[in-house]
């Protein structure tokens, strides 16, 4: 996805600006939310246009949740205090990262995630 993201922030900058000097509205979180809606409102009204140009509404994963649980059977589930607690003693004692996620079902960045949640990295 390397588009002229520049070229596109200098229009929409080019865009806030003129509207700004052609509105009435002075407060900057009006400004905003004003041109955000706007934006909105033009891709709900282009979405088939913008399809013919090869953009689905959705971008596609390169992984599926059903695949990741194949490997990791607890991927994406909601953790329980009783995960959490045997997680951080596991890492506690030196266990690697891959190691533990294997013994408790889950990803590898998954892993890292709660353990940065729970503070212990």
């Amino acid at each position: 996805m390397k588009h002229d993201i520049l070229g596109l922030k200098e229009l929409i900058r080019l865009n806030v600006r003129t509207y700004a000097d052609m509105s009435s509205i002075t407060d900057l979180g009006e400004l905003r939310s004003a041109f955000l809606k706007a934006t909105e409102m033009v891709f709900d009204d282009l979405e088939d246009e913008l399809k013919t140009f090869g953009a689905s509404s959705s971008p596609k994963k390169s992984y599926s949740i059903e695949g990741k649980k194949e490997k990791h059977p607890k991927a994406y589930e909601k953790w329980t205090p009783e995960e959490e607690k045997e997680l951080a003693q596991r890492y506690e004692q030196g266990i690697p990262i891959p190691e533990i996620a294997e013994q408790l079902g889950r990803n590898p960045g998954g892993i890292r995630s709660r353990l940065q949640k729970l503070g212990l990295c």
